[in-house]
């Protein structure tokens, strides 16, 4: 599954110190200031799948 965006939020991707498992942590910050944290991971085509 592709993660996208949603419409008014942005996305910080920060690379995790664990590069063997290239592990990022997403940061989306909505409209009205909440953050809802979510990890991600990479997979080998290049596409990224929810945890």
């Amino acid at each position: 599954m592709s993660i996208t965006p949603s419409p008014g939020e942005h996305w910080v991707y920060r690379k995790n110190d664990r590069a063997a498992s290239q592990e990022v942590e997403v940061l989306a910050i909505t409209t009205d200031g909440r953050k809802q944290r979510c990890d991600i991971r990479f997979v080998e085509d290049s596409r990224t799948e929810t945890v």
